[in-house]
């Protein structure tokens, strides 16, 4: 098993989702307002101001100038991701920037995921992995 971990903060700039949605309903007990899609069909899965439609522990992700901040280190590492509640989403393209504080960041975007421990929101399933040097920019690799 491959496990690679943040060694600095990684910021994503904007996050926009197209695609065939299997529910309606939000699948968390929250109810999020999701704006309408934009003329390519996308709309914005992150509103810029806080995390509204996203789980994860408070201590690691936050909302800071617009973006989402995330922070670990590997001494401190839990494993632990930020997981999109808002729409259960069955076919989709992802659009997203990101940023390290560092050329050590390493992370990634896990998708057609499930969460294996909901109180420290472990998930298991594929990962879209990038790192601050981007010598594994574009790998997809399975996280269990």
């Amino acid at each position: 098993m491959l496990k690679r971990f943040s060694t600095a903060a990684i910021l994503v700039v904007s996050l926009v989702a197209f695609g065939t949605f299997a529910a309606d309903k939000p699948e968390s007990s929250s109810k999020v307002e999701l704006p309408k899609p934009d003329a390519d069909g996308f709309i914005a899965i992150f509103n810029g101001n806080d995390l509204s439609g996203w789980e994860g522990l408070e201590d690691y992700w936050s909302v800071k100038d617009g973006v989402i901040s995330g922070h670990e280190t590997k001494d401190k590492s839990k494993q632990t991701f930020l997981v999109f509640t808002a729409l259960k989403l069955s076919d989709f393209e992802l659009r997203c920037k990101y940023k390290f504080a560092s050329e050590d960041g390493n992370s990634g975007i896990q998708f057609r995921s499930k969460v294996l421990d909901p109180k420290m929101y472990v998930v298991g399933g594929y990962q879209a992995d990038f790192d601050g040097k981007q010598g594994y920019d574009g790998t997809i690799l399975p996280e269990d």
